[in-house]
């Protein structure tokens, strides 16, 4: 990680886009455990946003963790109900878990 990065993700305190992109930029090169914590963060901090609850859920989904994603997939229904992604992610869950049961 670039010196940069870390810096900059020390500094700041009011703008989570860092955390939130550093967290995608470590899933895509395979650092899950690091990303997690950066995804983490954002959603610790500002549990109402959209873009960082829909990464964290994706995230939780890509390393099979559908409880956890669900959860936050849960989070993002309540929070936001009319917007689609958090519905689409449980039902995706339920269908890979049904789909599961029958095997």
């Amino acid at each position: 990680m670039s010196k940069y990065l870390i810096h900059y993700r020390e500094k700041s305190n009011e703008d989570l886009t860092p955390f939130h992109n550093l967290g995608l930029l470590l899933q895509q090169m395979r650092q899950l455990e690091e990303a997690e914590a950066e995804l983490r963060r954002a959603v610790e901090i500002e549990p109402d946003t959209m873009d960082y609850l829909h990464a964290l859920a994706d995230h939780y989904l890509r390393k099979g963790q559908g409880e956890a994603a669900a959860r936050v997939a849960k989070r993002m229904v309540e929070k936001h109900p009319n917007n689609p992604l958090g519905h689409r992610i449980l039902k995706f869950i339920e269908s890979e878990m049904n789909r599961r049961r029958d095997q």
